[in-house]
């Protein structure tokens, strides 16, 4: 594991969108911050803080909850409950 920090990618300022699109993906799957930095070590050789990580989930979250829809209830609308019940 430790030879694969060492040789992996880190982006210490702006993250390309990928980056930010698959935390993005991989949060609202319910993974968190350490499942997420795994991952991105595991699949893209890509290096990321769980701290740092973990802010961009909350920011990602707290736009989400600003919006006034969150993605359960978009589930659950899927499947024939209406905004009124939830």
């Amino acid at each position: 594991m430790l030879e694969k920090v060492v040789g992996a990618s880190i982006f210490r300022s702006a993250w390309p969108d990928w980056l930010n699109a698959k935390i993005e993906r991989l949060a609202k799957n319910g993974l968190g911050p350490r499942e997420i930095c795994i991952r991105l070590l595991e699949e893209d050789n890509v290096y990321a803080k769980m701290r740092t990580v973990k802010r961009k989930i909350d920011r990602i979250m707290s736009k989400e909850s600003q919006r006034g829809v969150r993605t359960l209830d978009l589930c659950l609308i899927g499947f024939g409950f209406t905004k009124a019940t939830l």
